[in-house]
């Protein structure tokens, strides 16, 4: 797609523009004047039966449990992060992109982050804290616009 006049057009080099909520992302590369989305990644649903936790009480008559929805909830997290490293090194590995530009949800951008090879988070320029993968692309690069100037 034809990037809008007034928003970031990356003339002269290639970067990439990474979306990502807790449990799906979008990755655009940008460069030419041009926008596109090179990948989706959406992890999929863990099924669980049990939704009832686990509660135990004190002596002194105080309860406390914790619910297995929490752990599926993390390790749903922890799978999309780990497929969101792989995807990205990959897209690294294969391309000439001179800057990434990341939105990620503030509980998960330092985990995201922290994924990433040295190589990939030495050519982090700006990263935007929200959830904004259901964002029309355009309107991310206006977000972009906005932060960069």
């Amino acid at each position: 797609m034809k990037i809008p006049e007034g928003l970031p057009s990356f003339d002269d080099f290639s970067a990439l523009v990474i979306v990502c909520g807790s449990k799906s992302g979008r990755i655009f590369r940008v460069g030419g004047g041009e926008l596109e989305e090179i990948s989706h990644i959406e992890n999929s649903k863990v099924e669980y039966s049990d939704k009832e936790g686990f509660f135990a009480s004190s002596g002194s008559g105080i309860s406390g449990g914790s619910s297995p929805k929490d752990d599926v909830d993390k390790k749903e997290e922890e799978e999309f992060v780990e497929k969101l490293k792989k995807e990205v090194s990959s897209i690294i590995e294969g391309g000439d992109f001179k800057e990434i530009y990341l939105f990620a949800p503030s509980y998960s951008s330092r985990e995201v982050v922290d994924a990433f090879p040295a190589s990939v988070r030495s050519i982090i320029k700006m990263m935007k804290e929200g959830n904004y993968v259901d964002r029309h692309p355009t309107e991310v690069l206006g977000m972009m616009r906005d932060e960069l100037s």
